[in-house]
């Protein structure tokens, strides 16, 4: 991991780099490295690009288009979850009037550590997916612009800032058109992988054959709970990965990785009330619970709160 002075230095050009980027045709990408973190000349360590979907859109539906990092080997990018060092990539977004991104949903990463730091990171190529809300009253159906500038931290022994944008090209449909065609073609591949990876809704666990049940290791009948967890039934491997709004926990470099059933992790801080007798709201864990099944070499996962 890179020295504090380094990472100050790095944070100062994230927060300050200008948020221009130079556009980039449909069938190329631009990139370009920050220069205070790059050297001049060097090339990226990771290629950003879009992929809209293959089917027709129409006016009033959403469609999901991907945002696809494809990362050095031996580099990692950072999770928009809880870390202790790195920088999550972040996208501004170029769209067609009264269009809008709805949500950007990210995978599941994996655990990185370091001396005493842990970060939660992706390798090879992480793959986001944004909801992409069209206007019910579109005007001038046909082909739109839809554009992504993304700014990114990618470390190895050291780390540098990258930026990129990408373009892709969205047909809108009238309803007429749509009543035309006999049925849509199949969605894309990399959309399809990428759907398949995401953690799934923890209401989701049970018709998926995987009990979940939360647990609670209380201080005392009165008082707040010390750690909370969850046991799986059937698991051999837990893991839990924080988002930036969990409750704040003690020691999650020893405790958020368990080849148990069972995880608990302690927590750091204890509600408590302010001037006015208000108690604050009770700690919970907010995040993604990774689950290796029993006889399963792949772990599943799904998002807790």
């Amino acid at each position: 991991m890179p020295h504090a002075a380094m990472f100050a230095a790095l944070f100062a050009t994230w927060f300050s780099a200008s948020p221009g980027i130079s556009a980039a045709t449909e069938a190329r990408v631009h990139h370009e490295g920050t220069r205070a973190a790059q050297p001049s000349g060097q090339s990226p360590h990771v290629r950003f690009s879009l992929v809209a979907p293959e089917r027709h859109a129409a006016a009033g539906e959403s469609i999901t288009v991907a945002l696809r990092f494809d990362i050095d080997e031996g580099w990692h990018m950072y999770w928009n979850g809880r870390n202790d060092s790195g920088l999550a990539p972040t996208v501004t977004w170029t769209l067609p009037e009264g269009w809008a991104v709805k949500q950007t949903r990210w995978p599941a990463p994996v655990r990185y550590t370091s001396d005493i730091l842990l970060d939660h990171v992706y390798h090879d190529r992480v793959v986001l997916l944004a909801t992409v809300s069209i206007p019910a009253e579109m005007a001038n159906p046909g082909v739109h612009r839809i554009k992504a500038d993304a700014r990114w931290m990618v470390c190895q022994e050291a780390c540098v800032i990258e930026r990129g944008s990408a373009e892709a090209s969205i047909m809108v449909e009238s309803e007429h058109e749509r009543t035309l065609r006999d049925k849509p073609p199949p969605e894309h591949p990399l959309l399809l992988a990428a759907e398949e990876a995401m953690p799934r809704p923890v209401s989701e666990a049970g018709n998926r054959g995987h009990e979940i049940t939360p647990k609670t290791d209380p201080q005392g009948a009165t008082q707040s709970p010390r750690a909370l967890g969850f046991r799986v039934a059937g698991a051999v491997k837990l893991e839990f990965y924080p988002d930036r709004d969990c409750a704040e926990l003690a020691d999650l470099i020893g405790e958020g990785s368990v080849a148990s059933d069972t995880i608990t992790l302690t927590l750091s801080r204890q509600p408590s009330s302010d001037t006015q007798g208000t108690v604050a709201p009770a700690p919970r864990l907010k995040g993604v619970l990774a689950i290796w099944p029993v006889g399963e070499v792949s772990p599943v996962y799904y998002q807790v709160e």
